[in-house]
Order: structure tokens, then sequence, then C-alpha cells
């Protein structure tokens, strides 16, 4: 059977500890998500989603701290926490759209040592144009095209600035064939201080960035590459969640960026 090569896919392995404290986590919110929606609408299937939304949420705030912070566990942890409870206040989130983010902080980074095969640039390409049908989603597309033209810039990923620029035409294509742009009513205050949260968080964030060791055991990426991830993602984070007007949309995300001022080095 042919295996699928990709590198910027990261395998999630129980061996380490901080992964199997982040499935310990995940596991506990699904339970307490299905526990939540059968009590509260005396369905089994809402309760089923509930848990599965539960459960994604706080995996997917986990991995994105992580992404961002690579040295601490505590950070990750406490976002894995607070994404469910965010979900139960907010909604569900997007998960392509968070999943996006975290692509898009992945390879910034660099963290798995090794440049994009044109297969995944073309899959993440894939990804957010069908993310691009909302308003929302195109925002965060974009900030993937900008990440991917940086690449390309820096000489990272092969023809990287035409790969950027042909999402961005291909996704502003999309959103404009699937009714245009128009921004969400704000009905709430929430995603505005969402949005100020995580501007917060990414402002008091460690100062000194900590050493990632890539996957290959290459060169680990520098501090602007870092601050450069950080940055892209608060801007999809905010630029999403204003457009959407909904505080949950890319919650995960957001509350990775919150707890980043948990170590303030």
């Amino acid at each position: 059977m042919t295996r699928f090569r990709t590198h910027v896919g990261r395998a999630v392995d129980p061996s380490y500890p901080s992964v199997r404290r982040a499935l310990n986590v995940a596991v506990a919110a699904g339970l307490a998500g299905i526990a939540f929606g059968w009590v509260g609408d005396g369905e089994w299937q809402i309760g089923a989603i509930t848990g599965l939304v539960w459960a994604g949420s706080s995996f997917l705030a986990w991995a994105t701290t992580q992404e961002l912070h690579h040295d601490f566990d505590r950070p990750a942890l406490f976002a894995a926490v607070l994404a469910p409870l965010g979900a139960a206040v907010f909604g569900a989130p997007s998960f392509l759209a968070v999943g996006v983010l975290l692509l898009l902080a992945r390879v910034s980074l660099g963290s798995t040592g090794r440049r994009p095969l044109a297969t995944d640039l073309a899959v993440m390409v894939a990804i957010s144009v069908w993310l691009a049908r909302t308003p929302a989603g195109w925002s965060v597309a974009i900030v993937m095209a900008v990440a991917l033209a940086r690449l390309g810039a820096l000489g990272r990923a092969r023809a990287g600035r035409l790969w950027g620029l042909g999402l961005a035409a291909a996704s502003t294509g999309i959103m404009a064939l699937s009714g245009g742009f128009s921004m969400g009513e704000l009905d709430s205050a929430a995603p505005v201080a969402l949005v100020v949260g995580a501007a917060i968080g990414f402002g008091i964030a460690p100062k000194n960035p900590p050493t990632v060791e890539t996957d290959r055991g290459g060169p680990p990426p520098s501090g602007a590459d870092q601050f450069v991830a950080r940055l892209l993602v608060l801007v999809g984070v905010i630029a999403a969640t204003l457009i959407s007007a909904e505080a949950g949309f890319v919650l995960p995300a957001a509350v990775g960026l919150i707890a980043l001022a948990i170590r303030n080095e």
C-alpha cells in the first residue's frame, strides 16, 4: 500500500507525556460534552455531537498553542481546558478554519524541519479555497496565502509566492461566487472581547522565544519565525472573528494566544 508523504503533517504520538495529557483532557471534555448535551436536550444524538465538538475544540486548542510555544506544556493544557468551556458558551468553532491557522503556524515556523512538498502546498491551498466560501473563511485563506508567499520569498517552499498568489485569487473568486463580502452584525460584545483578549495574549507572550527542536533535527526556527507565526495566527483570529461576528468561530486558536500570556519570560 502506498503511503501518503507529507512534510507538514505530524503524527499524534501518545508516547510523549504532553500528548497523553492533551488526549486525556480531550476525552474528559468529550465525555462532559456528551453528558451536557444529553441531559440538556434529552437526546443522545445532541449529546454525541456536543461531545465531539468539545473534544475537538480541546485538542485543536492544545495543538495550536503547542505549535506556538513548544518548550512548556502549561499554556497548551490551559487552552485545552478553556476551549470546550468556550464552545459551551459561544458555540461550535470551525474546525477547518482552526486547522488552517494551525498549519500556517507550522509552515511559518518550519517546525517539522522539512520544506513543504508540492502535494502539501496543494492540499493546504485546496482546503483554504474550500473554506473561502464564507467571508470569515476567506479571511483565513488570505492569511494562509500570505504565509505561503513568505515561504516562497525566503526560499523555503518551491514556487511559494505563486501558490500564495493563486490561493488569494482563487479564494477571492470563490468568495465572490458564494455571495460576496459581507460582515456579520455584532449582536454582542463577545467577539470584540475575544479579539482584545487574543491581542493582549499576543502582546505579553514570552519575549524570549523558546528553542524549538525540529522533527528532523535541523536548525531551529528563529525568533522572527516565531513572531511571524504568532502574528499571522492573531491576524487570522481577529479577521475571522470580527467578520463572522461569532466569538466561537476560531475560538481554539484565540484561546491559544490568550494562554501564551501564562508564561511571560
